[in-house]
């Protein structure tokens, strides 16, 4: 069977959700142990291997990241200064609830 000529743009989605996906998991496994140095992991945890908060979550590095892509395929390479500036009023700035936790 011939790829039909939507397979290549489908792996690249494919590909971009697996790459924001490994962001968050590995965002919300570090998330706990972020600005400590190795020493107070270590003193804390020992070696890490798995989740260590009982409620996992992300860090604003996903949530930016989710931000920048949810940009790019809203607009691709048409993307300008005021279509950032619009977004994050209104996913970022300008919410206190939400997917995003707001600024900060």
């Amino acid at each position: 069977m011939a790829p039909s000529s939507g397979a290549p743009a489908l792996r690249l989605r494919d590909r971009a959700r697996g790459a924001l996906l490994g962001l968050a998991v590995g965002d919300a496994l570090g998330a706990p142990a972020e600005n400590l140095l190795p020493s107070e992991i270590r003193a804390r945890w020992g070696r890490i291997t798995g989740y260590v908060a009982e409620r996992p979550a992300g860090t604003d590095d996903t949530e930016y990241a989710l931000f920048s892509g949810l940009l790019l395929a809203r607009h691709g390479s048409a993307l300008t200064p005021a279509h950032v500036e619009a977004s994050w009023h209104e996913h970022i700035a300008d919410r206190a609830e939400g997917p995003f936790r707001g600024a900060g």
